[in-house]
């Protein structure tokens, strides 16, 4: 009914600046190819391509999809700073992750491609906290972050969590150039915080997650692994 109530009164709009501002903003926005972005509170997007590709403008229907007044999937509103007023996100680097998680699964993009590729990764790996994946989905249409929390604590720290929201919030809105060094850091502390839930399957399918990186799989498995400065130019960092 919200995504109905929503697509009823949806807007379009594309921003004209020269082409140079345009690649300023779009790094600026996101870690997406070609900059878009939907509003909660205007029910728009906004783009800055005159023909935004099907893969983006799916991305941000999603958003607006899972969208309450000002909340969208599992982006909050948390709280207020008093000193300056500032709005107070929370989860917004889970919400791109599965947001785009969701793109690629729903729409048959191809996931290796994907935008947010760390927040994607990190977001299939907290799923596997869930005894039904689908839970998660969910939560995400019902802007319900609190059950995501309650599933990661069943294994892991009020503190652990809000550290790995951090985490995923600078990998998807301050990315620098080392992240997916760092990234390695957050998926092996997840790591041993699904381990302690002494779930074989839920350990199983973490493990398969995390050894598609080919760093991870060598390192995991004791390898006399060195990260060398080809292997890291490879990955494109």
């Amino acid at each position: 009914l919200r995504c109905i109530n929503n697509l009823k009164t949806l807007k379009f709009n594309h921003i004209r600046v020269r082409d140079d501002i345009a690649l300023h903003l779009k790094n600026m926005v996101s870690s997406l190819t070609a900059a878009a972005w939907y509003s909660s509170g205007s029910n728009k997007i906004e783009d800055l391509e005159h023909k935004p590709s099907k893969r983006v403008l799916s991305h941000e229907f999603l958003h607006m999809a899972s969208s309450n007044l000002y909340e969208s999937g599992f982006n909050q509103i948390g709280a207020y700073d008093s000193k300056d007023g500032k709005k107070i996100y929370v989860g917004r680097g889970l919400n791109e992750g599965y947001t785009e998680l969701l793109n690629c699964r729903l729409f048959g993009y191809d996931l290796k491609k994907c935008a947010y590729m760390i927040p994607v990764k990190l977001t299939r790996l907290i799923e596997t906290f869930f005894d039904n994946p689908r839970d998660m989905e969910k939560a995400y249409f019902n802007n319900d972050i609190a059950k995501v929390y309650l599933e990661f604590c069943k294994y892991g720290s009020n503190e652990e969590f809000w550290n790995l929201m951090n985490d995923m919030d600078s990998y998807a809105y301050a990315p620098m150039p080392f992240d997916f060094i760092n990234s390695i850091g957050t998926q092996m502390k997840l790591y041993e915080i699904i381990k302690r839930s002494g779930n074989a399957e839920k350990i199983k399918k973490f493990e398969d997650i995390l050894d598609e990186d080919k760093f991870i799989a060598l390192t995991r498995k004791g390898n006399n692994f060195k990260l060398t400065a080809e292997m890291i130019k490879e990955k494109h960092i």
